[in-house]
Order: structure tokens, then sequence, then C-alpha cells
């Protein structure tokens, strides 16, 4: 009998021991808990970057990339005049042309019923430089593309 009592007592004992190994308590995953990744919050902090990068890029403009201002400029291009303008884009284009000897092509000039509007201070710059701020306020609608060889400006209306 004491042999028996004994037997259920030791058995007794190691289900209670095991019983208590058995419960897991559960981490939140909201929490950060310090030494131990957390998966959901680095996906929001790499998501949150991602998102930081993508509105930087998507602030760039591509006109600053792209042009590189040339180094050497026909002397035509090069000389630094004081040209004022206030109107349309392809009139102002004109109107430098006119000034520097230069013939001038707009091309998809259909595409626009009113063209774009721009604007230039009377300070002196080099012709080149003020072809391209011409470009420039044009922005997506239009291209302003001078070529030097056959003294040609091109304005080229985007779709």
């Amino acid at each position: 009998m004491r042999r028996r009592l004994s037997k259920w007592i030791s058995t007794g004992v190691v289900v209670v021991s095991l019983a208590g190994c058995s419960t897991v308590t559960p981490i939140p995953t909201t929490v950060a808990t310090p030494g131990m990744p957390n998966a959901e919050l680095a996906l929001q902090q790499s998501m949150a970057e991602t998102g930081r990068e993508m509105a930087r890029i998507g602030d760039m403009r591509p006109a600053a990339a792209a042009a590189a201002r040339p180094k050497v400029a026909p002397g035509e291009l090069d000389r630094e005049v004081s040209f004022q303008w206030s109107g349309s884009l392809d009139d102002g284009v004109r109107e430098l042309a006119r000034i520097v000897g230069y013939e001038v092509v707009i091309r998809n000039a259909s595409i626009f019923k009113q063209r774009p509007q721009v604007a230039i201070d009377p300070r002196p710059r080099r012709v080149y430089d003020l072809f391209r701020e011409l470009g420039e306020q044009a922005g997506a609608k239009a291209h302003v593309r001078v070529d030097p060889q056959h003294h040609l400006v091109e304005v080229v209306y985007l779709v």
C-alpha cells in the first residue's frame, strides 16, 4: 500500500512539474523587446524609409539631371546679352534666336492652343543659358534644343 501511494505521489509530482512547463507567455507583436527582432516594426520602418526615398526621387527635376552646361560654346552663344522677355515661349525663342542669327523651328505646335508663358529678367547672361532658362520654364510641355552646327533652335512640344 505504501508503495502504491508513493508511486501515485511521484507520478503526481512529475505531472504537476510538466504542466508548469507547458504554458507559454505570448509576446505581443507591437512591442519591440530589446535584443529581440520584431518583424512587424522592421517592416514598418522599411516601408517608411522606402516611402521617403520614393518622395525624394519624385521631387527630382529631370532637366537639372540631364542637361549639362557645355564647357565650350560657339561665340554667338557664349556672348553675354541683356535680354528681357515676358510672353509666349515661341515668341521669346524667336526673339533670342534673331539676336544671334539662328533660325527657329517649332514642332508639334498644334498640341497646345495656348502656348506656355515664360519670363526672363534683364540681367546679363550667356545666350546659351537664356535658351536653357526658356526651356526650363516651359517645363514638361516643351523642350528647347540648340543646334550650333546648323545655326538652328528647335522648340519641340511634347505630347
